[in-house]
Parts: C-alpha cells; sequence; structure tokens
C-alpha cells in the first residue's frame, strides 16, 4: 500500500510568469501517472489535499485537475490571448479577493454529479476573449458550476454560462448567453433563457424563465415574474415586444414609453397591470407609441394607467389599446391627459367588474374621450355610465362616450389559449418571493405624480 504525505512539502512550478504552488502528493501522484505507475489501494485510506496556490499569467494551454483541487489564487491570473485554462469537473476554486481575466479562452465544464466551484473574488471576460460558437463546441463556457459570491463580468463576447448555481451578480454587454441556471443576483446578456432567477434581468431575449425582479429587454416572452416589473422602453422607431408572459404579485406589471408591443399577457395582482407614458416634448407626430392587445388583466389596484403629456405644442402621437380583457380590478382603466390632442384608441375591450369604476379620467383630464365598441359587461347604457368617472362627477373633466357598444364579451379579447406559460415549481415560490424586493418606480416627471395623488384622492373619495 502506498501512502503520500500532502502537507509537509511542497514543489514549485514557475513557467514564464505564472505560478503554481503545488502540494507534494498532487506532484508526485502525476509523476507516477505519467510514468506509468499503478497506485494501488489508494481507496482504502482518506487523503487531505493542501490547496495549489495559483497566480500570474497563464501563456500557454493550462488544466486545473480534480486531482490538485483545490485552487487558491494567491494574486490576480490572467489567461492570455492564445491560451486555454481548462478547469476539470469537481475541481474547486477559491478565488479569494483576486481576479481571473480571460484574454484567451476559460473552458469550465462540470458535470452534474461533479460540478465546478468557484468561491469569491471575480472572473472577468474581456472582449478579446473566444466567443461561444454553439455549433462547434469551441469559445468560453462555464457550465455544471456553482458559482458563490463570484462576480462574472463579461464583455463584448459571446460566453456561455449553463446550468449552474450563481449566488452573484453576472452582467454581460449584450453578448452573454445564460441558460438553465438558477441564479440569486442581477443577470444582464444577449440571451437569457431557461432559468430561475432573484434579481434583475436585462437581456436582448428574455424567455422561459422564472423571474423575481424587474426586466428590460427587446423580446420578453413566455417568462413567469413576480415581485418586480418588466420595463418596456422604446425607441421612434422600434421597441420592445413584451409577450405571453404572467406577471404577478408587481407594483407595476409593465412600464411602457415610446414605441413597444404588449401583447398576449396574463397580468394580476399588481398595484398597476399596464402604466404606460408619453411625454411628447417638441410636438408633432414624431413620438412612438405603444400597442397594447390581448393581454387579459385581473385583480390589480388599476388595470391600465394612460399618462399623455407635452410640454409645449399639443401632442399628437396615439396609443392604442385593444382586445384586452380588464376585469375584476379596482379600477379598469385610469386616464389622465395634459396639453395632449392625440388621444388613445380603446376599442373591442372586456371591460368590467371592476369594482370602483370600469374607466376613470384623472384630474385636470377635459378631452372627451372615444371608447365606443367596448363590451362594459352589460348592454344597459345607464348601468354602464354608472361604471365611468367623468364629465357627470367632476365638471372639469371630459366626457367618455362608450356608444356603439360590444353587446357581447369579444372572445378574441385575452392571451393565446395555445401559448406555454411556465409556472412556478411549489419548491421556488417561497425562496424567490422572500428574496426579492418590491421595485419602487420612479417616473421623474411632474405629471405622473401629479396622477398619481389623483388616483389615490379618488380611492379615498369612494
Amino acid at each position: 500500500m502506498l501512502f503520500l504525505l500532502t502537507h509537509t512539502v511542497v514543489i514549485v512550478v514557475q513557467t514564464e510568469m505564472y505560478h503554481v504552488k503545488t502540494p507534494f502528493s498532487c506532484a508526485l501522484l502525476t509523476a507516477l501517472l505519467v510514468g506509468g505507475l499503478v497506485l494501488v489501494s489508494i481507496a482504502d485510506f482518506d487523503v487531505a489535499y493542501a490547496s495549489t496556490d495559483v497566480s500570474g499569467i497563464i501563456g500557454s494551454d493550462a488544466t486545473w485537475t480534480k486531482a490538485c483541487s483545490p485552487y487558491s489564487l494567491a494574486g490576480n491570473v490572467l489567461v492570455g490571448n492564445g491560451a486555454t485554462l481548462t478547469i476539470e469537473a469537481g475541481t474547486t476554486v477559491n478565488l479569494n479577493d483576486y481576479y481571473i481575466m480571460v484574454n484567451g479562452t476559460l473552458r469550465a465544464q462540470g458535470t452534474e454529479t461533479e460540478q465546478i466551484q468557484f468561491n469569491g473574488g471575480e472572473i472577468t471576460f474581456t472582449e478579446h476573449s473566444s466567443d461561444w460558437d454553439e455549433q462547434t463546441g469551441n469559445g468560453c463556457i462555464i457550465e455544471n458550476a456553482q458559482i458563490y459570491t463570484t462576480y462574472v463580468g463579461i464583455g463584448s463576447v459571446s460566453v456561455k454560462i449553463s446550468k449552474s448555481t450563481v449566488n452573484a451578480e453576472i452582467s454581460g454587454l449584450g453578448q452573454a448567453i445564460i441558460v438553465n441556471s438558477a441564479i440569486n443576483g442581477k443577470v444582464s446578456g444577449k440571451v437569457v433563457a431557461n432559468n430561475t432567477i432573484t434579481g434583475d434581468v436585462n437581456g436582448n431575449t428574455v424567455v422561459n424563465n422564472l423571474i423575481a425582479g424587474t426586466v428590460d429587454g427587446e423580446v420578453i416572452s413566455n417568462n413567469t415574474i413576480r415581485n418586480g416589473q418588466v420595463s418596456a422602453v422604446g425607441s421612434y422607431a422600434s421597441g420592445p415586444v413584451v409577450s405571453n408572459n404572467t406577471i404577478l404579485n408587481c407594483d407595476v406589471g409593465i412600464s411602457c414609453n415610446g414605441y413597444s408591443v404588449i401583447s398576449g399577457n396574463n397580468i394580476s395582482g399588481c398595484g398597476v397591470g399596464i402604466g404606460f407614458y408619453v411625454v411628447q416634448v417638441l410636438g408633432g407626430t414624431s413620438v412612438a407609441h405603444p400597442l397594447i392587445e390581448r393581454n387579459l388583466i385581473t385583480q390589480c389596484t388599476c388595470g391600465i394607467r394612460i399618462i399623455l403629456s407635452s410640454r409645449f405644442e399639443p401632442g399628437t402621437s396615439v396609443s392604442t389599446i385593444r382586445n384586452n380583457t380588464i376585469a375584476h380590478n379596482a379600477v379598469g382603466l385610469y386616464v389622465y391627459i395634459d396639453n395632449y390632442d392625440g388621444l388613445p384608441t380603446i376599442v373591442y375591450n372586456n371591460i368590467y367588474d371592476n369594482t370602483d369604476y370600469n374607466m376613470q379620467l384623472a384630474e385636470d383630464t377635459n378631452h372627451d374621450i372615444n371608447a365606443t365598441y367596448n363590451w362594459w359587461g352589460t348592454a344597459d347604457t345607464q348601468a354602464i355610465n354608472q361604471t365611468i368617472y367623468d364629465y357627470k362627477h367632476d365638471f372639469y373633466l371630459g366626457t367618455v362616450n362608450f356608444v356603439p357598444l360590444l353587446t357581447e364579451p369579444n372572445t378574441e379579447a385575452e392571451p393565446n389559449s395555445t401559448d406555454v406559460i411556465p409556472e412556478f415549481p411549489s419548491t421556488t415560490i417561497l425562496p424567490l418571493m422572500l428574496a426579492a424586493t418590491l421595485t419602487v418606480i420612479l417616473w421623474g416627471h411632474k405629471y405622473l405624480k401629479k396622477a398619481n395623488n389623483t388616483l389615490s384622492a379618488h380611492a379615498r373619495r369612494k
């Protein structure tokens, strides 16, 4: 039987500027294996390896093995251009207060049963890192890893993080691919898909995730989002598409401004289901507007909150709200308009059984609003009129015109029943709700603050 002494003898290996302090047992084991010797009956006793200290520049391909694990950074490590650092399955890397900077390639691929563990410090992928290529399987990747308090920063390169548990922030400049992971921290990347995330998310494409936090992206689809918010801010010509999500228990479910498409979402239990505002600075027709359609909005304090304002010339941009079901909220539609001529198009919606008002005009909204061809839960015009707060309640307000009206519910005014929307497993709901914090929306505009105060004042008056 062969016994290895591990704590008393250390072999120091120095290659260029890359420093490795290797325990004698790890070096001897490597030498024996290379020499063709076979170790017999090692499993009959326990062997405790000392850590392998590393620091400096890795200028050629290197491998950190499970046999020499754990690795402990004694200084910063740079993976140089053209070099590949491979970390074997089952390896532990303690970064301490140092970082690994990748100018070449980092391949850290564990398995389901032997995951790689990173503790502390930072891993930074610079713009010189090698892009991940899904077809060839080449490039930078972290897979089947446990990342504990290790900040991961990704420059303008494609890095894949997959099947990992992350208790830290992942910051990518629009190129990271983050999939099939459980993450407790902020996430940003090009593709964020099939993850369970407790923290804010910013990505070009955010799909099929379970998220407790605020979400910002170009395509946000088929997610379940709790205790946060979806931010859909568009430009004059283009904007985000927010579709087929389940959004629950948020201060504001979806906040949108500029051009955006908000479609097919199921929103419930929020302070405001969908809140959009258009603040037109110069007038004219250049300001973009949202399209809101086929959403189901229930059990919210306010279903859809509309704020249209212009600082100078009267605004002319038109927003469209069509084919939605807005029911069982306190207020269905809340409209605030100031110095704005481009009135919203509100048509073919089901707006009914909202306990305070199906539709409410806010203070100083002196425009008449066209809300024809909607279903109000009944065909009785006198009963419908009593569910609308407008001129008859406050002579400073405009009038909501709702005739002609639909005489039966619009069956197209709801999310597509064939859309697949993920559900939270029972084992993740409580941790996600406990970990998430409520997001306070800073609109930064005096009209929005005034509209909020007005909504609250009307609620108290009721």
